[in-house]
């Protein structure tokens, strides 16, 4: 018995074991097949400056097979690779779609570098189609997650894409910030080939602000970066640059040897958009040399290379400069064929850019005239109202309404004069005395009591009381301009006269109560002083920034943009469970831009959400001719982005 039982026990153990070696000859079958899909992958992107369709088709063969083997990683690089191609050709919104199904792919895998650089790709793939806030988003979300994760890698390209933002934003100093930044990554890295690519950005940022000598000397700096690391496109690029420096400075001579000498670095390299621009420089000098037909031959030269390599924009540019020729040579049969292709392909380019922008007029001006009349219909309701109204009864309750209102807004004066003057000390001291032993709710539920207090006290103050004294007095009026001699003639006078100096009253309380700090220390100083106050209770962190001069606008705006800002920052208290918060006030020469943005639980913005909060912030920002988006979703944190025009009338 023992002998057949030891046979079943080594039988077991064969079938076992083949297969045990079964499975391990499929799965490393199928991880040979990743491999081999991700390097056919590098080789198509190492093609795509040389050979765009050879390479786009390259990676429409790897992306079915990575499909079919489940070969997530390479799938999603494959995408990404993809939406970059689109990306530089023009097409940004089929990059966008591309892009997002990387983002999906590297989110599933938990890839946090990977993620950060699609965000990245993003951030360009947006601003190609004029949408700077979602680029700035998605850039601000691609840091955050580098920093929260204590990860280098990418960083650096990150720096660089928002000093790129602020750089068409032509803010120079915040560009020059961000890209200095990214160069001290790279440098501690010393990765020569980025550190290339940031200084090549920061020669372009004083270029366009028109700093050639230091323009200049940039350049010629990267130059010498990229011939240690035989970046040979990054030498044309230089050179070209250092060719329309001098072109602009009005040394044509230097100015052609930089770009015959780009062009001979593009040929090696056989760069064929790199060959299109260069052209295109060239032209542009010998343009101003008033050597027009050599100008004429390379912007054909220039079109050549269009069927290769080009888009929207480069051929929008290609067909200017044409036009500019003939009009020159006084061609005028080609030069109007060329102005009127030039015209039908930047309205083309307008047309993309603003159809977003004209859909959200529409639906502000469709919600604003809803709104009027509504506004209309109450106030019609109210006329019928106070018609109704018995001067008899008025008289009855007069005395009565007037000793009330004295006595209780007399209580309501102090109790306010005592709020004002703890107010610097709760902001000090209240945060830390709720936390004794509670989490970081009840912070946001203390504020938001708060807040609610005093809305409720205004509330009640203007639109109840106030109103009701308005209306007393009023009637009062009339009651002694019909009274004649009556003997309560000079008692009623009195009791008016008291009654105009208790409404007078209510109404510099209202106003020194709805303003409170943000009047005295403007809307900057006031928010940056909430975030330091929570900051203050060490038990999350809130960051601030803020670019962009406040000072020309209107009292009013500011408190509702404070009020805004400081509901969106008690929501992630208490809802998100994020450990950092970040808060962004920027002004913009038309428009005030306001993200907060947290690392949290995130929440799905399709299912309906509790509570009126959201709903009322929304109805505030619209009252202000303003947007306000929500960008959120499971385990990837919430950003909340907000814009009102900056320069409004004074009343809104």
């Amino acid at each position: 018995m023992a002998k057949y039982t030891n046979k079943i026990a080594y039988y077991k153990l064969i079938v076992t074991l083949f297969l045990c070696t079964g499975y391990y000859m499929l799965f490393d079958g199928v991880a040979q097949n990743c491999e081999v899909l991700r390097v056919q992958l590098d080789t198509a992107w190492s093609l795509k400056n040389k050979d765009y369709t050879k390479s786009l088709n390259i990676i429409l063969k790897v992306i079915p097979t990575a499909k079919n083997d489940n070969c997530l990683a390479v799938e999603g690089k494959a995408y990404n690779h993809w939406g970059v191609l689109l990306q530089e050709q023009g097409n940004y919104q089929e990059a966008v779609k591309k892009l997002s199904m990387a983002l999906d792919i590297r989110s599933k895998l938990g890839d946090s570098v990977g993620v950060a650089s699609v965000l990245n790709n993003l951030t360009f793939s947006e601003l190609g189609q004029g949408n700077q806030e979602k680029a700035i988003r998605y850039c601000i979300k691609a840091i955050t997650i580098l920093e929260k994760k204590g990860i280098t890698e990418n960083l650096g390209h990150n720096y660089l894409s928002l000093s790129g933002i602020y750089e068409k934003n032509m803010d120079k100093d915040e560009a020059i910030k961000y890209n200095q930044k990214a160069l001290a990554i790279f440098k501690e890295q010393k990765d020569l080939q980025n550190e290339g690519n940031a200084q090549y950005q920061l020669a372009n940022i004083y270029f366009v602000f028109k700093d050639f000598l230091k323009a200049s000397l940039e350049f010629e700096a990267t130059q010498r970066i990229f011939e240690q690391v035989n970046d040979i496109i990054g030498i044309g690029m230089c050179l070209d640059a250092l060719g329309a420096i001098a072109t602009e400075t009005g040394d044509f001579e230097q100015a052609i040897a930089y770009l015959e000498e780009a062009n001979k670095v593009y040929i090696s390299a056989n760069d064929t958009l790199g060959l299109l621009y260069n052209h295109l420089n060239i032209s542009e000098l010998l343009y101003k040399k008033k050597a027009y037909q050599n100008s004429l031959s390379h912007c054909l030269i220039a079109q050549s290379y269009l069927k290769r390599f080009g888009g929207l924009r480069e051929e929008m540019l290609v067909t200017e400069f044409l036009g500019n020729n003939y009009t020159a040579l006084e061609d005028f049969e080609n030069a109007f064929s060329y102005k009127e292709k030039e015209l039908a392909l930047r309205d083309s380019l307008f047309n993309i850019e603003k159809a977003k922008e004209i859909v959200d007029i529409q639906t502000k001006y469709d919600t604003e005239k809803l709104k009027r009349q509504n506004a209309e219909q109450a106030l019609e309701n109210k006329e019928r109202t106070f018609q109704r109204n018995s001067l008899i009864g008025i008289s009855i309750l007069l005395l009565t309404g007037i000793l009330g209102a004295i006595t209780y807004f007399r209580k309501r004066q102090k109790a306010l004069r005592i709020i004002n003057s703890q107010q610097k000390e709760l902001h000090k001291s209240e945060i830390d005395e709720i936390l004794n032993d509670q989490e970081i709710k009840f912070i946001a539920a203390r504020l938001e009591g708060r807040e609610q207090e005093r809305e409720n006290f205004y509330e009640e103050l203007h639109h109840n009381i106030s109103n009701q004294l308005v209306t007393v007095k009023w009637k009062v009026q009339d009651v002694l301009e019909n009274l004649g001699d009556n003997p309560l003639l000079p008692t009623l006078s009195a009791a008016s006269n008291m009654l105009n100096r208790t409404y007078n009253e209510i109404r510099a309380l209202l106003e020194q109560f709805r303003s409170g700090n943000v009047d005295k220390i403007g809307i900057k100083s006031a928010l940056a002083d909430f975030c330091q106050t929570i900051n203050n209770t060490d038990r999350i962190k809130v960051t601030f920034s803020s670019f962009g001069d406040f000072t020309d606008i209107n009292s009013q705006q500011e408190l509702w943009v404070y009020r805004v800002s400081q509901e969106l920052i008690g929501n992630a208290l208490k809802y998100s469970e994020a450990k950092e918060i970040d808060v962004s006030l920027n002004r913009h020469p038309e428009l005030i831009t306001l993200i907060v943005s947290d690392d949290g639980a995130g929440f799905d913005k399709n299912q309906p959400t509790k509570g009126t909060g959201l709903k009322s912030m929304h109805r505030k920002i619209e009252d202000m001719n303003g947007t306000f988006k929500i960008d959120s979703g499971a385990n990837i944190g919430t950003t909340v982005f907000v814009t009102v025009p900056a320069k409004m009338s004074e009343k809104i």
